[in-house]
């Protein structure tokens, strides 16, 4: 049985899962790499998809995703490959993924998510490609399968979970949640089929980021996950931006720990030398000859507001970037010029 075989039997529902129609058919095409939009960049410039030991010697590992303790518990032979798993919206992505308050995150995160697709069927035939039944990241000596009988005796019921389990039932579903397919040392950018981001302003930031650094090649590559079928998108992060001639309007999935509920709708931060409670948020507008204006004034800190409308009355500039940081990282990079109000 080949592994495309296997790959249309899940699809076609052959082999059970108890994955809905739409994730059904989607899913099983590819396998999954996701990291921060840093990480991201570099790995578009390299044109591979390296193994960690490889990317931290290259130095293009921007961002840690990943736990230091699960880190340090795998075994250093996995560091050697490139790292996919079989699915989206993995564990590991589950409280990390998303701008949260300092204090509300455990260890690793992933504040801008990118989530990379391949070809599943292309890389299993790779002659250096591997998976496995469980999650790598163990002290246990990993097992490497790779021919097609191991994998379409995989337990893809397990491995596509996605329907509530018991405490009891925790480790050994996540743990397969968790299986992966893995790489020697790198596998190259020609199998990518798309990249996915959050929302239409993190569409709009990956697009002025990749033309800033002439990686306009992949642009349409860039889908957003409109029906939530890849990420979680529990936690903070910026929706839409709309930049107009005169204004600026801003939308923000604000998530539940952005700041401490007991603040209510207060603008401000009412405790804002307790940094760790809160996401400290920051709108930079820049114009064409480079001067900046700030919202709101650096000597302040305002809570985060789900919707913003910046008036620029006092800029005058039709040519201008903005960008919007939270914690002090980017969430949003978004250009206008004098044309884009234009109906034509």
């Amino acid at each position: 049985m080949s592994f495309q075989k296997t790959i249309n039997d899940i699809k076609d529902g052959n082999i059970p899962t108890n994955l809905n129609r739409l994730k059904r058919r989607l899913w099983p095409n590819y396998c999954y790499h996701f990291t921060n939009i840093d990480n991201a960049i570099q790995i578009l410039q390299a044109g591979y998809l390296y193994s960690r030991k490889r990317a931290i010697s290259l130095g293009i590992m921007r961002n840690e995703n990943a736990n230091q303790d699960i880190i340090a518990n795998t075994q250093p032979k996995v560091f050697d490959y490139a790292r996919l798993y079989f699915r989206p919206q993995a564990p590991t992505l589950f409280d990390n993924e998303g701008f949260r308050a300092q204090k509300a995150y455990k260890h690793a995160r992933c504040p801008f998510p990118i989530y990379f697709l391949f070809s599943l069927s292309d890389v299993l035939n790779l002659p250096t490609s591997y998976f496995s039944s469980v999650s790598l990241a163990t002290h246990q000596k990993p097992v490497f399968l790779s021919s097609e009988t191991d994998f379409s005796e995989l337990p893809f019921n397990l491995i596509y979970n996605d329907s509530r389990f018991t405490r009891a039932e925790r480790d050994n579903i996540v743990r397969h949640e968790q299986a992966e397919i893995i790489v020697k040392s790198q596998l190259s950018l020609s199998y990518l089929q798309k990249i996915v981001v959050r929302s239409v302003a993190e569409k709009d930031t990956l697009d002025q980021l990749l033309k800033n650094a002439g990686l306009t090649n992949f642009l349409d590559q860039i889908e957003i996950d409109e029906d939530g079928s890849f990420f979680f998108k529990r936690w903070t992060y910026m929706d839409d931006v709309t930049m107009n001639s005169d204004n600026i309007k801003l939308s923000m999935r604000v998530g539940q720990d952005a700041f401490p509920t007991d603040w209510g709708n207060s603008p401000r931060a009412i405790v804002p030398e307790s940094h760790e409670l809160y996401l400290n948020y920051r709108v930079v507008i820049i114009d064409s000859n480079n001067r900046e204006w700030y919202w709101p004034n650096p000597a302040k800190v305002n809570a985060l507001p789900q919707n913003l409308t910046l008036s620029l009355k006092n800029i005058n500039d039709d040519n201008y970037t903005v960008k919007v940081y939270l914690d002090g990282q980017l969430a949003y990079f978004g250009r206008h010029d004098e044309f884009s109000d234009l109906p034509f």
